[in-house]
């Protein structure tokens, strides 16, 4: 069997920490931009969301892939 690194098939990103240099990110209010949290993925809950101005790198599109390396999915 022949093994090909992931990265070679797939461009790989890293996601945005939600710490004290981006929480300026979080919205106060609802919208277009749920934040995808490991916990909220096995009940589908979207209760946080992201502000407009979150840079577009970290906005996953609907044709994606996301995975985890740590954390219980």
């Amino acid at each position: 069997m022949e093994y090909i690194s992931l990265g070679k098939l797939v461009d790989l990103k890293q996601g945005m920490a939600i710490n004290k240099k981006s929480n300026h990110l979080v919205s106060e209010k609802e919208t277009s931009l749920p934040l995808l949290r490991i916990a909220d993925m096995a009940t589908k809950s979207k209760t946080i969301f992201m502000d407009e101005k979150t840079p577009t790198r970290f906005i996953a599109s609907k044709d994606d892939l996301i995975y985890t390396r740590t954390g219980q999915v």
